[in-house]
């Protein structure tokens, strides 16, 4: 005679790990949203061709995640929306990017280019991560 005290176990399981998840998303965007307290994109943005090689490729790497969760949602893949969004943040996103540009956003001058760099792709992502994650 079973219990089905390994389905409690496994629903807490499960439960645990989309919470762990949603706070990695909200971390990442709250991160992005505290590196543009002093940034207007009116007059702080850099055009497309002044953006670093990185800063470049975080953006390429933004319009493939949203196709394909466009593409999901459209086949209503919801797991695979939260699949590729979750990993877009916690590795391209808070190990790769973030973690690159910290000694720009933190040491260059206010106004320097690479700085600006980063912040303009950082402006860039947030409006499209929080209506694919619909925070």
């Amino acid at each position: 005679m079973g219990t089905g005290s390994g389905k409690g176990s496994c629903a807490a399981a499960i439960s645990l790990a989309g919470a762990i998840d949603g706070r990695r998303f909200r971390n990442t965007l709250r991160i992005l949203l505290a590196n543009l307290g002093d940034f207007d994109a009116a007059t702080n943005a850099v055009s497309n061709d002044q953006l670093t090689l990185l800063d470049r490729w975080i953006l390429e790497r933004l319009h493939a995640v949203t196709k394909e969760c466009v593409a999901a949602y459209d086949a209503y893949d919801f797991r695979k929306v939260f699949i590729t969004l979750n990993q877009f943040c916690a590795v391209d996103l808070s190990a790769l990017h973030v973690d690159i540009t910290k000694d720009r956003l933190y040491c260059d001058a206010i106004n320097s280019p690479r700085r600006r760099s980063a912040q303009t792709a950082m402006r860039q992502r947030i409006p499209r991560n929080a209506a694919m994650s619909g925070v």
